[in-house]
């Protein structure tokens, strides 16, 4: 009888060559016999949100988080939740569940990218803008686009909405770069 981790890999491998159906039996017993393996959940979620089904998706993504999955697959796991909560329209929970993710491992601007799905299909457009200049700005290292920085952050200040935009509800840290130049540019007190 092959392990758990080996008919995981065997399902992950199914999956990989689009022969969902046979990974989908596969992960569907493996969760039968082991329902608090994050990794058979997360797995299984992935496989299922991959064929359209993210209502059965969504559960299996909880489990995993709730059974603790590794770190390394976290990441995905809190991405397969946020963007299957958008695709089933639930954006309040996507948005919770994607700005927890963005404090949690905010090295993954890839969270920033699908939060900023989520604002813009829930028809909040200037937030969805705000986040991907905020990934856009974290992320390049082209001179002419980090020159508009304050530039950048004057708009948005002029565009301000109730609902300003930060998972954590903080100043931008293009908006603290270019508060920061501002300060270091002006004339000391003495």
């Amino acid at each position: 009888m092959k392990s758990v981790s080996a008919l995981l890999q065997y399902a992950i491998r199914l999956r990989t060559r689009r022969e969902n159906e046979r990974a989908i039996n596969i992960l569907s017993a493996l969760r039968k016999e082991y329902p608090e393996n994050p990794d058979v959940a997360y797995h299984y979620a992935w496989t299922l949100d991959h064929l359209g089904r993210e209502e059965d998706a969504i559960p299996l993504y909880q489990a995993a988080i709730k059974n603790k999955l590794n770190h390394r697959d976290m990441v995905g796991c809190f991405l397969g939740l946020g963007s299957s909560l958008r695709c089933q329209k639930r954006f309040k929970e996507s948005e919770k569940i994607l700005s927890h993710a963005i404090r949690q491992h905010p090295s993954h601007p890839i969270l920033q990218v699908f939060l900023a799905l989520t604002y813009s299909e829930n028809n909040r457009k200037t937030m969805a803008l705000r986040a991907l200049m905020d990934v856009m700005l974290k992320t390049s290292s082209n001179a002419e686009i980090l020159s508009y920085r304050k530039f950048f952050a004057r708009c948005f200040k002029k565009r301000e909405t109730s609902d300003n935009y930060s998972p954590d509800r903080s100043e931008s840290d293009y908006e603290k770069k270019s508060r920061d130049d501002r300060l270091a540019s002006s004339p000391k007190a003495i």
